[in-house]
């Protein structure tokens, strides 16, 4: 319903010459994203509402008056848009600031945009800056949220990317360095705001939540490929999810957690605590902030920035060395899954979502107590935990570890779907 709503105010807006004129000015003369073209249709929309008049009317009106001798009649359209401020806040309550940015804006870019400005400036409101999180409360949401859940929120905060940024990220922007096994994953990303690319980079935290988070994908049958989105809709994978769909999720696990959370409040993390290490410049740039000339003399190629990330990001590894042992354990438990022969795509799938959830050892050893009652299954062949590596006669290794392990003596048993090995020394 939402959608069809949006979608009806996009073709409302382009109805009509003027508001047409003013989207089509906006696209050429700056980004013109989708998104905003939704905000400022939804804008002159309300506005147009509430004065009862179409967009044109708007202009023929604005035309007239300023040719008036009369003082009041020359600035009626700004006085209109005064009461309409007014009246948002008293009778919607909406915020000051929201309505500086989404209205009294964006009814001004549209009178500019057809050579009839309003002579008013934008009123003036008490910012509050929005605080960070701590790595504490990104941890508490963590434990209550589902494996793609986890994944957007640890990806945004090894990121600092923007929501509209964020969504435009395809499989094909880490899918070389992810099948690599590279532990910071280099992200080349437009800035859709500012209409420039820039580089930043996904942490260890991240990476190894997307991992659970697209093997999950490819049990539910999907075929990913550069072109697939890295972040889809819950019921439609393949889908690419939107600005909108990201608030919503935020407000979803703000709801679920008792957490007030948000796109944003991860971004001020990332900056908050990475400029305690990198260079603040350096921390602007990965978040997409335009630099102008300063760009091309202060910032270094791609492999020294991943080089002054790895030695910040301590500053927002939020689980320290306990992520790789965790994450590890989770990965090799469904590794070895897959090699049962009773094993189904529904079973895996609901067995990863179960340690999507797992934080600690003693969470995943409640994952795997329910495995066993659940599919009658033994511990050991559920995780095969040995002390020693002579007592291993199976194990799970890389391609890069391959060829050191036949030269001891061990071959391969079977290729797994995440590009790991099964060899034996049986």
């Amino acid at each position: 319903m939402k959608r069809n709503i949006v979608k009806k105010r996009l073709e409302w807006a382009y109805s009509f010459e003027t508001s047409k004129k003013w989207l089509t000015a906006i696209q050429v003369d700056k980004t013109g994203s989708k998104h905003t073209q939704i905000m400022y249709s939804k804008g002159l929309y309300q506005y147009c509402e509430w004065l009862d008049k179409t967009p044109d009317q708007l202009i023929e009106e604005r035309k007239e008056q300023i040719k008036s001798e009369d003082k009041r009649t020359q600035h009626k359209a700004e006085e209109e848009l005064r009461e309409f401020c007014a009246w948002l806040e008293k009778e919607k309550g909406i915020k000051k600031s929201t309505i500086a940015n989404r209205y009294h804006s964006v009814i001004k870019s549209f009178y500019a945009y057809n050579y009839y400005p309003l002579r008013l400036k934008i009123p003036k409101y008490v910012s509050r800056e929005i605080q960070p999180h701590t790595a504490e409360t990104i941890k508490k949401m963590l434990g209550m949220i589902d494996v793609r859940e986890r994944a957007i929120i640890l990806a945004l905060k090894d990121s600092g990317m923007s929501r509209e940024d964020f969504v435009t990220l395809k499989y094909g922007d880490i899918k070389e360095e992810l099948e690599n096994g590279k532990e910071f994953i280099h992200l080349r990303v437009i800035r859709q705001k500012e209409a420039l690319e820039y580089d930043t980079f996904l942490g260890k935290n991240a990476v190894e939540q997307l991992k659970a988070y697209l093997e999950l994908r490819k049990q539910r049958g999907e075929e990913l490929t550069k072109d697939s989105p890295l972040f889809t809709t819950e019921r439609a994978y393949g889908k690419p999810i939107t600005p909108e769909n990201l608030s919503t999720i935020f407000d979803r696990i703000s709801k679920q957690t008792g957490t007030t959370t948000s796109p944003h409040r991860l971004r001020k993390f990332f900056e908050t605590h990475m400029g305690l290490t990198a260079p603040s410049m350096l921390v602007k740039y990965w978040m997409g902030h335009s630099l102008g000339v300063e760009k091309s003399y202060f910032i270094p190629p791609v492999e020294k920035q991943r080089e002054k990330y790895v030695e910040a990001y301590k500053e927002i590894d939020i689980f320290k060395t306990e992520i790789s042992e965790i994450e590890r354990r989770k990965q090799n438990i469904v590794d070895n899954l897959k090699l049962l022969p009773n094993i189904t795509p529904e079973k895996l799938e609901w067995i990863i979502n179960q340690l999507g959830y797992a934080t600690t050892h003693e969470e995943i050893d409640n994952v795997i107590d329910q495995v066993q009652k659940r599919e009658n299954l033994d511990r050991f062949t559920v995780e095969k935990r040995s002390v020693t590596e002579e007592e291993d006669c199976q194990k799970i290794v890389s391609e890069k570890e391959l060829e050191t392990w036949l030269a001891k003596g061990w071959h391969v048993e079977a290729v797994l779907p995440s590009g790991k090995i099964v060899i034996s020394n049986e």
